[in-house]
């Protein structure tokens, strides 16, 4: 329903009937007398001009519009014609739920001093036209036009001014207060138009008709606005019934007024259970009264920042038993009173699983060990406190060939029983660590006593070199420990890291299986490193660096999909090298930027090659190193690399450390969401060991997750580690994102991940890392069996 003022003007010329679908109200700014005949119809406008005369007529067709016209005209008058008034008043739709302040001429009656919120905008404003017309037309000294509503309140609607007293009778003898009760559709009185005129002027018939139907308008109105309430309640209720979620209603005494399935489902009360009971009967009882006086001042006005924003609060069940949901808060008014509405869902599950994965992003999941992100935190915790601290650095001797030789699962089981023992050997008085791979560590909190470190190590080690029982054999391995005490000379946790660093490298190079102390006189290792970085700056020329690749199924159907690039080192002395030989330096290194960018070019002109060879839609992932992305032209390179090869981007997958992601750096991301543009795949790797939260993955493009293996195989692998994968697949598959796991070994393993959903595989068990010419021979079985004929390697 909307009000619109057409115009004003000095007459109104009624030569043609307004059409039937709008209804005005015309309004003379005073009341004539009714004398004269009824021609005026035809007058010419000289005629009217001299004459006034007042009729109404009244059409009311099934939807009790109201079309009232005027026309006057004037006889012998000496009076001048005052300005008429055109409204029309025509119904629309109420848009529902949709409350807004009353116009200028509104106020309360419960509170005089605030606007009223009673009825929508567009009817407060009708109904002020109607008070102004009632004026104007009936030459009143005011007019009063008040609906009451549900809560007690009543909304009023004046023109003129009202006066003083009582609004049931007039207060002075001179003035005539005259009364039209304003009806419901079942005959209820629901308000009034009062109109207070001079006693000397009675109300005509026609005038006491006009008002009449001037009731019924705004009755129609009013009704009007409460079916468009009670549609858009009922639209409200049809979705609150169908929605899994829990949707509640209370109103501003913080009462349950609506409470559908969901709630039922949530909290285990019935409906009839809970309207009209505080809604404090879902809130912890530790809560209650913070949410009271949070909801007070929601009522009052205040909170406004939580309108509208997904929070996690706790709530309480029928049986007491608290947990944790998400609830999203809105407010309106309904039939001028607030409502708060709430929709909740439970986040048990999600927050148990948030759970588990900060576990495991703490603690190394093979030896249940803290890793090293709890490590780092733990030894800066004690630097900043100004406490003391000896470290241990532990690394395994001979651990390689013990995984070459046995297997992967062997290793990992000597890795657990060193852990076990280096744990018992502190006796529970010192932090223990995994590192990574075959090193661990040990932090002696609050004393800085070399020989107290020295004593531990030659401990550790005695416990370490006593024979491992594994897959039926006696396993035996040493250990090399390098010990560094806080003092004056070392700033900071890194300055200690690097001392017992250089003190274990002291220990390998005196025979292993010893510990040895830090001594000043170990810096000139540093030196030698200088050395070592000037012979991997000459690797890269002289061709050294060479690709060898590691097989990637497809879970579903075992073939051979794409492969990830691992760097090899071509060592003039020691051989082939493997990137836990090199790489920590080489990632430092001011060659890295070059070394990767070589990696990209050789793995695009491979892909491109196996395209055309094995499968059309194969893929080669390489890992790159963090400060390629320093370098501002990775884009280039890439694209560059493409090109040169005639390699689609989809060929090309770049997989991405958390050692990059937590960095947070907008200028990463940036970079990575270009690269993904371009069609080139992203991959998280090793997800789930470190400290990258779940909303990494909403903020960066990445188009896969590896798990890492540290979930998939090992002796230590149980059903939980196999939750832990399962939501991992599931949310990865949420995201719209795919899944690999890696360090498959073993057919069980392949079944289990393949049950769980997970799309592609990767570890010994299809194949280990291998050159070029050894994967064109691949098979997928490891039989040797040629995966192309001879010519097209030739080709290639």
């Amino acid at each position: 329903m909307a009000v619109t003022a057409l115009g004003m003007a000095n007459s109104w010329s009624l030569d043609t009937r307004p059409p039937r679908h709008l209804l005005p109200i015309l309004a003379t700014g005073r009341r004539g007398q009714a004398r004269g005949n009824r021609r005026g119809l035809g007058m010419s406008p000289s005629r009217r001009a001299s004459q006034r005369r007042l009729s109404l007529f009244r059409v009311r067709d099934r939807s009790r519009r109201l079309r009232l016209c005027a026309a006057g005209h004037r006889r012998g008058l000496a009076q001048p014609i005052r300005k008429v008034c055109v409204i029309i008043l025509r119904y629309e739709n109420l848009p529902p739920m949709q409350v807004r302040r009353m116009s200028d001429a509104s106020v309360m009656t419960a509170c005089p001093a605030l606007r009223s919120l009673a009825v929508p905008r567009s009817l407060a404003e009708d109904l002020d036209r109607v008070a102004h017309f009632a004026f104007e037309v009936l030459a009143a000294d005011a007019v009063r036009v008040q609906i009451g509503h549900i809560d007690g309140t009543t909304s009023v609607h004046t023109a003129g001014e009202m006066p003083a007293g009582s609004a049931a009778k007039a207060t002075d003898e001179g003035s005539r207060m005259l009364r039209t009760p304003v009806r419901g559709p079942d005959g209820a009185s629901i308000g009034s138009i009062e109109v207070h005129r001079p006693s000397s002027q009675a109300l005509l018939p026609v005038e006491a008709r006009m008002l009449s139907e001037l009731a019924h308008v705004v009755s129609d109105r009013v009704e009007a606005a409460r079916l468009a309430d009670l549609e858009a309640s009922q639209r409200f209720e049809s979705i609150a019934t169908s929605s899994p979620d829990a949707i509640v209603i209370a109103n501003a005494r913080n009462e349950i007024v609506a409470w559908n399935a969901g709630a039922e489902r949530l909290f285990g009360y019935r409906a009839a259970e809970v309207l009209g009971q505080s809604l404090t009967l879902i809130v912890p009882p530790a809560l209650r009264a913070a949410h009271s006086e949070g909801f007070r001042r929601l009522v009052d006005g205040g909170g406004a920042r939580l309108i509208g924003q997904s929070i996690k609060v706790p709530a309480c069940r029928r049986d007491g038993s608290e947990f944790p949901i998400e609830l999203s808060l809105s407010r309106w008014l309904e039939r001028g009173e607030q409502r708060f509405g709430a929709i909740m869902r439970d986040m048990s599950e999600r927050v148990e699983t948030e759970a588990r994965l900060m576990e495991a992003a703490l603690t190394d999941p093979l030896t249940g060990l803290a890793n090293r992100g709890a490590f780092d935190r733990r030894l800066n915790a004690l630097f900043s406190a100004e406490r003391r601290a000896t470290l241990l650095l532990i690394d395994l001797d001979g651990f390689k060939e013990i995984n070459d030789t046995l297997g992967h699962p062997v290793g990992d089981a000597v890795l657990v029983e060193v852990a076990r023992r280096i744990r018992d050997a502190t006796g529970g008085s010192g932090f223990c660590a995994r590192m990574g791979g075959d090193e661990f560590v040990v932090i002696m909190e609050d004393t800085a006593n070399p020989i107290d470190g020295h004593w531990l190590g030659e401990t550790v080690i005695d416990a370490i070199e006593v024979a491992i029982p594994a897959s039926g054999a006696l396993v035996t391995i040493s250990a090399s420990v390098g010990v560094a005490c806080t003092g004056s000379d070392v700033a900071d946790a890194a300055a200690l890291v690097a001392n017992a660093d250089l003190a274990l490298y002291r220990a390998k190079r005196d025979g292993r299986g010893r510990t040895r102390l830090f001594t000043p006189d170990l810096r000139h290792k540093v030196a030698e490193r200088g050395l070592a970085r000037q012979e991997l700056a000459r690797v890269l020329s002289t061709g050294g660096y060479e690709l060898y690749y590691q097989p990637q199924i497809l879970l579903g159907d075992g073939s051979i999909r794409g492969a990830e690039a691992l760097l090899r080192w071509n060592h003039p002395e020691r051989g082939l090298l493997a990137p836990g030989a090199f790489l920590t330096l080489l990632e430092s290194d001011a060659t890295a930027v070059a070394v990767g960018n070589w990696i990209i070019a050789t793995a695009c002109r491979q892909a491109a090659h196996w395209r055309r060879a094995i499968r059309p839609d194969f893929r080669v992932a390489v890992n790159l190193f963090p400060i390629q992305f320093k370098s501002g032209d990775l884009l280039r390179h890439v694209e560059q690399a493409l090109k040169a090869a005639d390699l689609a981007p989809d060929g090309l997958e770049i997989e991405i450390t958390e050692t990059t992601i937590l960095k947070n750096d907008e200028r990463i991301l940036s970079q990575l969401k270009r690269l993904r543009a371009l069609g080139v795949s992203l991959a998280f790797d090793d997800f789930g060991t470190g400290f990258a939260s779940l909303s990494m993955l909403r903020k960066y493009p990445v188009t896969k997750i590896k798990i890492d293996r540290s979930f998939v195989s090992g002796p230590d692998v149980t059903e939980r580690d196999r939750s832990i994968t399962r939501a991992m697949i599931q949310m990865a598959d949420g995201l719209g994102m795919a899944t690999v796991a890696e360090g498959i070994e073993t057919p069980a393993q392949h079944s289990v991940l393949s049950a769980q959903g997970c799309a592609w595989g990767q570890g010994y068990l299809y194949g280990r890392p291998m050159s070029a010419r050894d994967f064109e021979r691949y098979d997928g079985a490891g039989a040797g069996k040629p995966a192309m004929s001879e010519g097209a390697r030739r080709a290639g």
